[in-house]
């Protein structure tokens, strides 16, 4: 699944801290913190996963839920 030019796995990676990519836009703002704790990665996940359930394209539907589970596990695993 691509989302603006890569793979939602890529993106997914990214957030989970997995593989450190730089992006080429401009750096974020002073504010901006790139660590998301566990309650952030749940609210992502909980969006991947109605929107699994809302479209009917088998792939995309596959994608958002595959994204939904990486997010969870690496929520988990920020709690403890």
């Amino acid at each position: 699944i691509i989302v603006s030019g890569r793979p939602l796995s890529g993106l997914v990676d990214d957030i989970c801290g997995n593989v450190i990519r730089k992006p080429p836009i401009p750096d974020p703002p002073d504010w901006w913190d790139e660590d998301f704790g566990a309650a952030a990665l749940f609210a992502m996940a909980a969006q991947f996963r109605g929107a699994s359930k809302l479209t009917p394209y088998e792939d995309l539907r596959k994608g958002f839920a595959d994204a939904s589970e990486k997010l969870t596990s690496e929520g988990l695993a920020r709690i403890g």
